[in-house]
């Protein structure tokens, strides 16, 4: 699990965008790890009624994934780590 503590949720402030607060930097270096260990796709999992961390999956370019359902109030997202638009492609 990753969080951000509460006292640096937002911050920096001001005009700052996401790739610049603390959450997005955190989630730009865990992509590019993941990009360096050779991985295809990214996933993660997120509560339906966290807002903020929704919009900044969906700015780094995370999807839902309707038909991976863990349980009924926690979205499944992932990225392409290999698509040149992020987009997933899965097989099916």
């Amino acid at each position: 699990m990753l969080a951000v503590a509460k006292e640096f949720q937002g911050k920096p402030g001001g005009r700052a965008g996401w790739r610049e607060r603390y959450s997005g930097q955190i989630l730009g270096d865990l992509i590019a790890k993941a990009v360096s260990l050779g991985n295809d796709t990214l996933g993660l999992y997120v509560s339906e009624d966290n807002r903020k961390a929704l919009s900044l999956y969906s700015a780094f370019g995370f999807v839902p994934l309707p038909d991976y359902v863990v349980h009924e109030t926690v979205i499944t997202m992932a990225k392409s780590l290999r698509e040149p638009d992020g987009g997933v492609k899965l097989q099916g």
